[in-house]
């Protein structure tokens, strides 16, 4: 069913709804069907309260209070609306249906307003830097004390005014720019370098396909199942992979627990893009002595 829109009205009756489950004891135990512990739904009580309920707070401000980001908070405040409306009675659920219900907080109209003015006065201070000749966005928003996403909001009003506004990558997709690039020139040092650099929290995310993209990165064990040879064969690869002078790197990953202590699980990584070129070397070589050579000449 299609929600109604949020109003004032709508808000002061989500507020007295609330309030009437409270009574009822709708909030005392977690939802029934739900994956949520006691622990998990007390947090998610306290988190909706205070952004439905308390005086003058804002997303960002009970964010700072749970340290957790503030799309975190209006996901958490929407499973504790949705789930509190489970919670409570037949009567209840048919006096405050959830569909007329926002699900989010409205601002007080005072900032609004003061929002809005902000927004005008930042688009003219973006419009005064880039007739001034600066182009990076980050510059930009180093210039006028913002972050580089409040300049980077204003990029459709912008485009809407004939005025181009350059984007600004992240460091993960800078990454796999950089790694396109590099792969697509066959530029070998480039890509060490960028192997030995990018952080482990990168490397894991580019290990699965991401964004409908096929992986950037592929562990040597699963490299060693993709042809076919042994375990005790991983070893043996590895050495391979270094004396043909192909970009390889030990990450630690994961965290294991192994007889009541935690320990990193190690990889040794490499592009997904040098399987081939690994596979050849494989069929046209003896892994054992092409191994032993490498032996030799450490």
């Amino acid at each position: 069913m299609e929600r109604l829109r949020a109003t004032p009205q709508s808000y002061a009756k989500k507020a007295e709804w609330i309030e009437t489950a409270m009574a009822e004891g709708a909030h005392n135990q977690p939802p029934k069907g739900a994956h949520f512990t006691q622990e998990r739904w007390d947090r998610a009580v306290d988190i909706g309260l205070l952004v439905n309920m308390g005086p003058e707070t804002t997303g960002q401000s009970v964010a700072d209070l749970f340290h957790v980001g503030k799309q975190e908070i209006w996901r958490i405040n929407k499973n504790f609306l949705t789930y509190l409306h489970r919670n409570c009675s037949q009567e209840i659920r048919s006096r405050f249906p959830l569909e007329a219900m926002p699900l989010d907080k409205p601002l007080p109209q005072i900032l609004k307003d003061k929002r809005s003015l902000t927004r005008r006065g930042l688009l003219v201070r973006i419009k005064e830097e880039l007739n001034n000749g600066v182009r990076n966005v980050r510059k930009i928003a180093e210039n006028l004390g913002v972050s580089v996403s409040a300049v980077s909001s204003e990029r459709q009003i912008l485009k809407e005014q004939s005025i181009n506004l350059p984007y600004v990558f992240n460091n993960y997709r800078k990454n796999d720019y950089e790694i396109k690039k590099a792969i697509e020139k066959g530029d070998i040092v480039k890509l060490r370098r960028k192997l030995k650099s990018v952080p482990p929290a990168y490397v894991h995310s580019r290990l699965q396909k991401y964004d409908n993209r096929q992986p950037i990165f592929i562990t040597v064990g699963k490299l060693v199942r993709d042809l076919g040879l042994g375990k005790g064969n991983r070893k043996q690869l590895i050495k391979v992979i270094e004396f043909a002078d192909i970009p390889i790197r030990r990450i630690a990953l994961n965290m294991v627990k192994h007889r009541e202590k935690n320990y990193r699980q190690a990889y040794w990584i490499i592009y997904a893009a040098h399987t081939s070129w690994i596979r050849r070397l494989v069929e046209k070589t003896d892994l054992l002595s092409v191994s032993e050579q490498a032996e030799i000449h450490r």
